[in-house]
């Protein structure tokens, strides 16, 4: 269709969503959806899809906030382009606190955000609980589950918000059963990520005393990221464990 008409806008549009949904090219979509928007000044929703794709996917706050005041400039034909606007502000104004470790601000900012956009602000409410994990120390806690299980409802294939659940589950729950679960769907989600290998490896240890799966999953995780010193200590604890058990039969 383009090659039929090259300015023809909404081809332009619609096989930037193809892009995007289906091949996962981004920035050959972020072309597509500026294309089109250059070829008919009036697009709004060119301007809304690229708007959503910067944020979401190219984690580009800024431009996301460009290209929604150019929708809500285009007429915002949907009547939710301030809506999203304040929402985007709000996103960029926790960010920027949660950056200066200004926990308390960063917390309001992301509650904000996520009451604009309860429904699809995944990363607001991943970050909502980084903030609270922040503001208590770094030290897990009951505030970041509600968030980290918000933002998986959203976007299931989120796997450091299965991670940090995770984590929220086995440390301050104590439930290893969910932990277990949340841990091997992060690595399903994401096998080469070596601090779900270590988080799942440590459970086990603690919570079965299962020596040869969490030194499984311990070795994994140094294959992973050599560099990464918790595996490499998580293996000194395996080893005096299995050695006090054979002392103690």
């Amino acid at each position: 269709a383009i090659e039929l008409d090259p300015k023809h806008a909404v081809a332009h549009c619609d096989l930037g969503n193809l892009l995007k949904d289906v091949r996962k090219d981004y920035d050959g979509a972020i072309k597509l959806y500026r294309k089109a928007i250059e070829l008919d000044p009036k697009y709004a929703h060119a301007c809304w899809n690229l708007s959503l794709l910067l944020e979401n996917q190219k984690k580009d706050i800024t431009g996301a906030i460009d290209a929604t005041k150019e929708y809500i400039r285009r007429g915002d034909p949907d009547n939710d382009g301030e809506q999203r606007l304040a929402k985007l502000r709000a996103y960029s104004e926790g960010l920027a606190r949660e950056n200066e470790k200004k926990w308390p601000e960063a917390i309001a900012a992301f509650q904000n955000c996520v009451a604009l956009d309860a429904n699809h602000s995944a990363s607001a409410w991943f970050q909502l609980g980084n903030a609270y994990y922040g503001q208590n120390g770094m030290k897990n806690c009951e505030a970041e589950y509600e968030p980290y299980t918000r933002c998986i409802a959203l976007d299931p294939k989120h796997a450091v918000a299965h991670i940090n659940l995770g984590n929220v589950l086995k440390d301050v729950r104590k439930d290893y059963d969910g932990a277990e679960k949340m841990f091997r769907k992060a690595i399903e989600l994401d096998p080469k990520h070596a601090y779900a290998h270590n988080s799942l490896g440590h459970l086990l240890l603690i919570a079965r005393k299962d020596y040869e799966g969490a030194e499984r999953f311990c070795r994994k995780a140094i294959e992973l990221d050599a560099k990464y010193a918790y595996p490499y200590w998580n293996l000194s604890v395996i080893a005096e464990e299995k050695e006090e058990d054979i002392a103690a039969a």
